[in-house]
């Protein structure tokens, strides 16, 4: 039942100019980053683990671009 839909959303953002597709991608990963989901969590925890020299601030900065780019490369890779 997933896979017709999942076909079509694909085919829909393949049809997509990539400036559509990547304003898209940032209003996808505007909403990761404000709506609490597990990529926002992993990502957050990673960032953490990995980053401890940086502030919160500067932390919570590039969690919201990472969310941001990723989402823009989803959109973008159909």
């Amino acid at each position: 039942m997933r896979r017709p839909i999942i076909r079509a959303l694909l085919r829909l953002l393949s049809l997509l100019p990539m400036a559509l597709a990547h304003a898209l991608g940032v209003l996808i990963g505007w909403l990761f980053y404000r709506f609490p989901n597990r990529e926002r969590r992993n990502a957050r925890i990673n960032l953490a683990l990995c980053l401890p020299e940086l502030s919160d601030a500067e932390r919570e900065r590039l969690l919201r671009r990472s969310l941001i780019e990723n989402a823009k490369t989803l959109c973008e890779t159909p």
